[in-house]
């Protein structure tokens, strides 16, 4: 398919939020933790920062802040045929563990 000049395809975006217990520190060095035992890398700090996994299925790309005890990810770039679902379900485990 040839595209129009000036077209651009979007990239596929999810966001989510997650309630968290404890301090902003220790959930991200936890975090962090898990997305490095998964071959990915974490990098910022307590309020804010990108993290990138490379998977079988392709690659993650995205990042965080937070907020209180919130946590917002958006996850910018993903395997096109893994749904947001699945992401956030994810997620949320690594969440819950972490805390």
């Amino acid at each position: 398919m040839v595209k129009p000049p000036g077209f651009e395809v979007a990239l596929a975006v999810c966001r989510f939020q997650f309630e968290f217990r404890g301090t902003g520190e220790s959930l991200v060095e936890n975090i962090r933790a898990h997305v490095g035992r998964a071959g990915g890398e974490l990098t910022g700090s307590a309020t804010s920062g990108s993290f990138t996994l490379s998977t079988p299925v392709g690659a993650f790309r995205g990042g965080y802040t937070i907020s209180g005890q919130t946590i917002f990810l958006e996850v910018a770039d993903k395997p096109f045929f893994v749904p947001c679902g699945a992401i956030e379900a994810r997620l949320a485990a690594y969440i819950k563990e972490s805390t």
